[in-house]
């Protein structure tokens, strides 16, 4: 048996990976999404070590649930978060990328294809559900800006245009 398929080390590098997430969220939301570049990379360097089928749901799952905590809009990232990894994980299982990855096969252009596009469909979730809502109260407006997601690059334009 491999070392990498005993299920105390998929955990601790569930965790791990998660974690890093995490604080590339963090490290994203301080740059003004430059951080993105580290979520995507860790987002899939996870994925590819893991090689669960619907492990890039189950790290950000976890992420988000993180991120809620440190988060203004709490748990409505959830979203953003959730459909980067479900896109993911479908061009991932539809590729067949997790069971090349056992082969230690990787198909470069179907991956990067596959981050990219999760990124922007998270993006569009992103900038339409926060669109969607209604013009925050004045006192609530600067609370509604502070936050965004990975992947985003003009949110902060979109914050302060629209709640300015």
């Amino acid at each position: 048996m491999k070392k990498i398929e005993r299920p105390s080390v998929r955990i601790s590098l569930l965790a791990m990976f998660s974690v890093l997430l995490f604080l590339s969220s963090i490290l994203s939301k301080i740059t003004v999404t430059y951080g993105a570049i580290v979520f995507n990379f860790v987002l899939l360097i996870g994925v590819l070590v893991l090689k669960l089928p619907y492990s890039g749901t189950i790290l950000t799952l976890i992420t988000s649930i993180l991120y809620s905590f440190v988060s203004p809009l709490g748990p409505l990232m959830l979203g953003t978060f959730l459909l980067k990894g479900v896109t993911l994980d479908i061009f991932f299982v539809v590729f067949k990328v997790y069971r090349d990855a056992y082969n230690k096969k990787y198909n470069i252009p179907v991956i990067v294809t596959a981050i990219v596009l999760s990124g922007i469909f998270a993006g569009l979730y992103h900038y339409f559900f926060h669109r969607g809502f209604p013009t925050p109260p004045s006192r609530l407006r600067g609370l509604y800006c502070i936050d965004h997601f990975p992947g985003v690059n003009n949110f902060e334009h979109h914050c302060r245009l629209h709640c300015s």
